[in-house]
């Protein structure tokens, strides 16, 4: 497992994000690799790849708390991440 991760930052790209993991399809990610490709997108400054990424994640599962926090210092509008979690009820 640790050969794997070391490898995925071996083999980096120009911008920063590794070659192997942009390859994978996006339905084939899970949520671990949606979270570490918004984490490598964000620390390249691809904000936009670094959003879509971390909705991404909120799509498999709505408590990463970790993904709310990176699209909200990202600066993503509150509505809109609101608007990525199942239909509850809000009271603000």
């Amino acid at each position: 497992m640790v050969c794997r991760k070391v490898m995925l930052y071996v083999d980096m790209e120009v911008n920063g994000v590794p070659l192997k993991m942009e390859g994978i399809p996006n339905k084939a990610r899970n949520l671990q690799m949606n979270l570490m490709m918004g984490k490598l997108y964000r620390n390249s400054r691809h904000t936009r790849s670094s959003i879509a990424c971390y909705k991404e994640c909120l799509r498999h599962c709505p408590y990463v708390i970790e993904a709310i926090i990176a699209l909200a210092e990202l600066g993503v509008a509150l509505k809109d991440i609101i608007s990525l979690f199942p239909q509850m009820m809000f009271y603000f």
